[in-house]
């Protein structure tokens, strides 16, 4: 059972206020959720095989990088939304001195 002074603790850890008149419902569902995981506790997993991912037989799934040619339209409909722009490229500060 988790007590009033534990949930303190661990809020000042985190950072978080709690006011009064919140703790009984934080320690409640804390509670709870400690109860539901101490069930958990009680099943044997000696037979289980680890497992890393839910999907175990998974290939890479990159795919090539291709350039594909644009049409001009698109390409103004594209720039026309930058704020500013230089020929077919957006305009941008300088990032590097």
């Amino acid at each position: 059972m988790l007590e009033k002074i534990e949930l303190l603790t661990v809020a000042s850890f985190a950072r978080l206020h709690i006011d009064d008149k919140e703790v009984d419902g934080y320690i409640k569902d804390l509670n709870k959720i400690l109860s539901q995981a101490n069930i958990l506790q009680e099943l044997s997993t000696t037979d289980v095989v680890p497992t890393t991912h839910i999907v175990t037989k998974t290939a890479n799934a990159w795919r090539s990088d291709i350039s594909k040619p644009c049409s001009y339209d698109v390409i103004e409909l594209i720039l026309n939304n930058a704020p500013a722009k230089k020929e077919r490229f957006y305009k941008i500060k300088k990032v590097l001195k």
